[in-house]
């Protein structure tokens, strides 16, 4: 038998439609939340559909910021676990209703739910039993419509667990469950919310960024940073691939055509592909929303992806522009994302054309030799690894990077 004990207990929704591959998907999850918990809980297990784990009073302040951020779980709360005993779960329920009622509570509602057939009775028999008992000891009122307290009593094959709230996870899929994609992060609210949502999906982004800055160091210091490190608080480390734009700056300041910015976003889906083939990425992703300016117009979209080797991701395609600030803001990655910074996309060009054709950005892309240009630009790349607790765990040239075959996954 087990005694009373503290635990977390994180459900998860949209894996149990995941059929014959549940077990893995709930495997990633339990992964993720161990690593994203470290020493804030112990025993981790899979009871009946719920991740389980021991914590204590202490770290559970610290336990609920991060759960709260594990892609997966749908909601979350601390509870106790007691034995299959009837005396025992009384004396909890009441010992809980009685804090409550010198606490200015009146009524309570007692919600019973069964993972299987432990237990003999029937959750409603179970229910009312308990419901009369804590009613009877602890002076409150039953309210089953609007209750100022809530008793939740799950009874599963190792116990009983006992809680008063639920609050609620980013749910999705785990992080790492649906491969990684190389995503275009300008440090803005939309490339940073985008991200976000990727991850949501189980979708390890590695960031890829052109800096317009004389050398890698400015990168270290701004925005981008620190947009990459808000985002790691939902993935654990980040890893940021930075590349210099002045190379490219120069070699299209030779043409004459009204191109840009679409031919910059055509260069830099390339460029990701690249990367993606280099790292076993699967997709290339952008922050695009559609109309939202003169490059995401639906033509200029499809000048960018025309020839794309792999399928081009644009999760906030239909958000419009508070809505992706409103999500920024709930994320905490909005202040971090509004901070001044020189965007190479608002540099390319003062008067961008919405309907550019495909075949004049192939040409002008050819006519300025951009693939031997992204070759180039790759010994220029670097790579930084962020930590989600504000550190810069490893900066290595990007061809460096590569020879150390300890490439960095998001969340891994």
């Amino acid at each position: 038998m087990l005694t009373l004990s503290d635990v977390f207990v994180a459900h998860y929704s949209e894996i149990s439609l995941r059929g014959a591959n549940r077990g893995r998907y709930v495997g990633l999850l339990i992964r993720n939340i161990r690593a994203m918990l470290g020493g804030h809980a112990s025993k981790i297990s899979h009871v009946d559909a719920r991740i389980v784990g021991e914590v204590s009073e202490e770290t559970w302040d610290e336990l609920d910021r991060r759960l709260g951020r594990v892609f997966g779980v749908a909601w979350y709360t601390k509870a106790t676990l007691l034995p299959h005993d009837y005396e025992a779960l009384k004396r909890r329920c009441v010992e809980i209703a009685s804090h409550a009622k010198r606490n200015g509570a009146r009524t309570f509602g007692i919600r019973v739910r069964r993972a299987g057939e432990y237990w003999g009775t029937s959750s409603l028999e179970l229910a009312r039993m308990l419901g009369a008992d804590v009613k009877q000891l602890s002076g409150l009122d039953v309210d089953l419509d609007n209750p100022e307290l809530e008793l939740f009593v799950d009874i599963v094959k190792s116990g009983i667990l006992v809680y008063t709230f639920k609050h609620r996870g980013p749910g999705g899929l785990p992080l790492g469950s649906s491969g990684s994609v190389i995503h275009l992060l300008s440090g803005g609210v939309d490339s940073a919310v985008a991200a976000w949502l990727l991850m949501k999906r189980g979708v390890t982004p590695f960031y890829l960024h052109f800096y317009a800055y004389p050398s890698v160091d400015y990168v270290l210091d701004s925005k981008v940073v620190r947009v990459a490190q808000a985002l790691s608080e939902y993935s654990g480390s980040s890893t940021l691939i930075a590349i210099p734009f002045t190379k490219y700056q120069l070699a299209s300041i030779r043409l004459g055509e009204r191109v840009e910015p679409v031919l910059f976003r055509y260069f830099m889906r390339r460029f990701a592909e690249r990367i993606a083939s280099a790292v076993g990425a699967k997709a290339v992703s952008f922050g695009d929303s559609i109309g939202q300016v003169a490059s995401q117009t639906l033509e200029n979209i499809a000048a960018v992806d025309q020839g794309s080797q792999l399928p081009v991701l644009r999760p906030l395609l239909t958000y419009n522009k508070q809505e992706t600030i409103d999500l920024a803001r709930k994320l905490g990655v909005y202040e971090a994302a509004v901070l001044p910074y020189k965007d190479c996309c608002a540099m390319v060009s003062t008067h961008p054309n919405t309907r550019v054709a495909k075949e004049r950005v192939r040409e002008a892309y050819d006519k300025l030799n951009l693939d031997g240009l992204i070759e180039e630009l790759q010994d220029d790349s670097h790579v930084i690894v962020i930590q989600p607790n504000k550190t810069i765990h490893q900066q290595l040239g990007f061809r460096e990077w590569l020879k150390t075959k300890t490439t960095p996954i998001n969340g891994h």
